[in-house]
């Protein structure tokens, strides 16, 4: 072995022997890093070459070596509840941009949370109309009353039934809903996000349906008239399922005038057929 030859490790291989220029203008060059261990006859141990005060005149001008990458914290997913409080804020702040921003980040997930919502609250307001309303004797009371009833099946399954059946025809209707909005929107769009979009506009409109269902729902055994809080509810969605179909089909208000009519004919025609089916 030469007299002063340098060994160099690099990736667990060794390279050598070299001698002490060669060595220097490898760690000017940036070919042996400031972290790779180097050793010559006569040391005790590898040393990193940054330890070395042969090369240090070398290093003068090479970057120090770049610290150890850390992979990126994944973002947590969207908050559900907090996407809801900004699109409502964001709405009423101004009601044509807020729809617009809230159809963009609208998860699937959570447009199918707020339509699954709208329709067991429509089951349970179905309960607490037909007890608010019935006479006495056939069972009427407030909701507390009319839940055990129909649960317990201590006046048969009526109150039971009710749910169910305005449940599952509620469900049915969004189903068709969603369905239609997809074959529009696949037609005008052309593009595979149609399903989003579709679900992103029912999603808005149950906005106020869910808003004001729980407002009627707690307050209702205190006074049957809350219920009446729904047919408020019933314009603002129409609104927010128009300006919403506007953004999200980039047709413009022209072509929204002659469609969201059309498709929501189409629907009281099927929520008719419907509430004759059950």
């Amino acid at each position: 072995m030469a007299d002063g030859a340098w060994f160099v490790g690099q990736g667990g291989q060794q390279r050598g022997p070299l001698t002490e220029e060669d060595l220097k203008g490898m760690v000017a060059r940036g070919e042996v890093a400031r972290t790779d261990v180097a050793w010559k006859e006569g040391m005790a141990e590898w040393k990193p070459v940054s330890e070395l005060p042969e090369f240090a005149d070398a290093l003068q001008n090479v970057p120090p070596t770049l610290p150890p990458s850390v992979a990126p914290i994944a973002p947590s997913g969207p908050n559900p509840f907090g996407l809801m409080m900004k699109d409502i804020g964001g709405i009423f702040k101004d009601p044509e941009a807020g729809i617009a921003a809230a159809t963009d980040r609208k998860p699937p997930i959570l447009a199918i949370i707020l339509i699954g919502v709208h329709c067991l609250l429509a089951g349970l307001l179905a309960i607490q109309s037909a007890s608010a309303f019935a006479p006495r004797g056939m069972g009427g009371g407030d909701i507390g009353e009319a839940l055990g009833r129909a649960f317990r099946g201590l006046v048969g399954p009526s109150y039971a039934e009710v749910f169910f059946k305005t449940f599952l025809m509620a469900a049915v209707y969004f189903g068709i809903a969603f369905g239609a909005l997809m074959i529009v929107l696949a037609a005008i769009l052309q593009r595979p996000d149609h399903w989003a979009k579709a679900l992103s506009i029912l999603g808005l409109s149950c906005l106020p349906l869910v808003g004001c269902g729980v407002v009627a729902f707690i307050f209702g055994w205190l006074h049957p008239w809350f219920l009446t809080l729904l047919a408020a509810a019933e314009p603002a969605s129409v609104i927010i399922f128009y300006f919403a179909f506007v953004h999200a089909s980039q047709a413009g208000h022209r072509y929204a005038l002659y469609a969201v009519p059309i498709i929501y004919f189409g629907l009281m025609l099927v929520n008719s057929g419907l509430m004759r089916m059950f």
